[in-house]
């Protein structure tokens, strides 16, 4: 008995990509965003929180050598008091980083 040929695999068909949500589904909001970033922490085995991303980023910056004022455009402030309150939280360490850049040339 001869056999069959497998049967050709058909390319997906191609969608064009548009502005219309999906009909059972609906748009991320913020909640949606934050309890993903939890799920696939715990999933790595790490505890991982969408606002320690932006104190991340916002300690590298600076400790970096990052202007304020461009710290302030990219996450969206239009107040200082957001740059101190960020800033503050990795303060001491930058201040370290200084002294012993500083005072390595010093000695």
């Amino acid at each position: 008995m001869r056999q069959q040929p497998a049967p050709a695999i058909k390319p997906a068909a191609q969608t064009v990509p548009s502005n219309e949500p999906h009909p059972n589904r609906v748009p991320l909001n913020g909640s949606g965003i934050y309890q993903i970033v939890v799920r696939r922490g715990e999933e790595c085995g790490v505890s991982a929180r969408p606002h320690r991303f932006r104190h991340h980023f916002s300690h590298t910056w600076l400790a970096r050598g990052g202007a304020e004022g461009d710290l302030m455009e990219l996450n969206g402030w239009s107040s200082p008091q957001m740059l101190r309150r960020y800033g503050a939280s990795a303060r001491g360490a930058r201040a370290r980083r200084s002294y012993d850049l500083i005072m390595n040339d010093v000695l």
